[in-house]
């Protein structure tokens, strides 16, 4: 099963460092400043195709997060009660290279948007994180696709440290 892509931001990222990331007992949603959470709905993966601004070649980092809370014994499994401790794990630092291929004039991803062509993995945890079209697969200009493994995470987030782009996004979709 395939569900239809979505942008992750409604305005482009351009943080210059990824946020500090702790426990919280403030369960993880997307502020649009910077960063989104994917609250996952089912399947076992999540799709993600990095896109940006400035030109082709420029670079960006991204970080994935997985999301789990922590609830008192007892608890009905799938219930999280608004004392739930929400923990996160570092699944991954992926750094970006943007390539030549654009979105579209008046779409929702626009012709000043390169997607990404180049992927690297960069700190991993590579059980949960593949990427297909990624440096050395000798076809440049490709667009590259990360897939994430839910692996048991109830939010999966997505954070961005703008490098030499001018802003940085991705789009995502859910799939079996």
């Amino acid at each position: 099963m395939h569900s239809g892509w979505a942008t992750g931001l409604t305005t482009d990222s351009d943080d210059t460092a990824f946020p500090s990331i702790a426990p919280t007992t403030t369960e993880p949603t997307t502020t649009d400043a910077g960063y989104f959470i994917i609250d996952r709905p089912g399947g076992l993966y999540t799709d993600i195709i990095p896109y940006g601004t400035d030109a082709a070649n420029e670079a960006y980092a991204i970080r994935i997060v997985g999301w789990s809370p922590v609830t008192a014994k007892g608890t009905v499994i799938g219930d999280v009660p608004s004392d739930a401790l929400w923990v996160p794990f570092e699944m991954g630092d992926i750094a970006v290279t943007l390539g030549s291929r654009t979105g579209v004039a008046a779409a929702v991803v626009l012709d000043t948007h390169f997607l990404a062509d180049t992927l690297v993995l960069s700190v991993e945890d590579s059980t949960v994180l593949s990427i297909f079209n990624a440096a050395g697969d000798g076809t440049a200009n490709t667009t590259a696709l990360l897939r994430v493994k839910h692996d048991g995470y109830k939010k999966i987030g997505v954070y961005f440290d703008r490098g030499t782009a001018a802003t940085c996004n991705a789009m995502y979709r859910h799939r079996m």
